[in-house]
């Protein structure tokens, strides 16, 4: 099987020529099949290639962009819908760490960033399970959307469910090697409800989901 550009991407196995097996218009009628299968199977196959590729970019891009808005993003077709923003009823969700500042100038930098990826991890995780969108971290903050892009009929029931799970949580929450002030690893979590324009914002270079 020859593909396009000539090289070969399979072989088809039919039988034996030896002792004029086949008629010469059925081993003409072969060579034409098994031409047109090449075009059909190498365009399946750059089809599966695409929808690979497809797949591992939005898996890279899930964790910049919110999921739900990938497909959207992808569809959108021109920049002028791209910029295009919806009114919401949301509830956003703001936490910090306690006494931050001070955790910094205490520890390396190494030490406070693996603190901070550890601390993202479990406090998105249940943000998200939750059904709330991580908008952005900002410094030891996490900016989190109840009800965008995906809304539910009690956002702010599962902004303070998972507001109290994160607290809850922050009990169990190991710190080793890192000097803490005196009033230990404490979090502040800040809630608010009410209407926004959410969408992309940005320029024709930078877009930001927000």
């Amino acid at each position: 099987l020859i593909g396009k550009n000539g090289k070969g991407i399979g072989t088809v196995h039919i039988g034996n020529f030896t002792n004029n097996y086949f008629s010469s218009t059925i081993s003409q009628n072969i060579y034409m099949f098994t031409e047109s299968a090449s075009y059909i199977i190498e365009n399946s196959l750059l089809f599966n290639n695409i929808n690979a590729i497809k797949t591992k970019i939005k898996n890279v891009f899930s964790k910049f962009v919110p999921r739900d808005i990938i497909n959207d993003l992808i569809d959108r077709e021109d920049r002028q819908k791209l910029l295009t923003g919806e009114k919401r009823e949301v509830v956003i969700l703001f936490s910090d760490i306690r006494s931050f500042t001070t955790i910094s100038e205490n520890n390396s930098a190494e030490n406070v960033v693996g603190l901070l990826n550890n601390y993202f991890e479990i406090m998105g995780g249940i943000i998200e399970r939750y059904g709330g969108t991580i908008d952005k971290f900002i410094g030891d903050a996490i900016l989190a959307i109840f009800g965008a892009p995906k809304s539910y009929k009690d956002n702010a029931v599962r902004a303070l469910m998972a507001s109290a799970q994160m607290v809850q949580t922050l009990k169990k929450f190991k710190i080793s090697r890192l000097n803490m002030p005196e009033s230990g690893f404490d979090i502040g979590i800040g809630l608010h409800e009410g209407e926004v324009i959410v969408g992309n914002i940005g320029s024709k270079e930078k877009v930001d989901y927000t």
